[in-house]
């Protein structure tokens, strides 16, 4: 079963019952961090430069705020298992 998210009356919806809203594209941290729905989401847009454009964990670290280790590890990770490896094996 999916998680369930919120709403504004206490009602719960699924994430695929969201409308999703128009925004301007951009690579500011801040803005596309609020937009994540999920920890696993905001890890990945976390990675996602030093993956696609050869970005240095160094430079995703000081515009995230996330430790340069972590990222290096999480972006190895990827690379080795796919977006499996955001997800918690617990």
């Amino acid at each position: 079963m999916f998680p369930t998210l919120s709403c504004e009356l206490g009602r719960e919806r699924l994430p695929q019952d969201l409308e999703r809203s128009r925004r301007e594209r951009t690579d500011e941290w801040e803005s596309v961090r609020q937009w994540t729905l999920w920890p696993e989401q905001e890890l990945y847009e976390q990675i996602r430069p030093i993956i696609l454009y050869g970005q240095t964990p160094g430079e995703s670290a000081k515009e995230t705020g996330a430790a340069q280790r972590t990222l290096s590890r999480k972006a190895d990770e990827f690379e080795k298992y796919g977006m499996q490896s955001l997800f918690d094996s617990d």
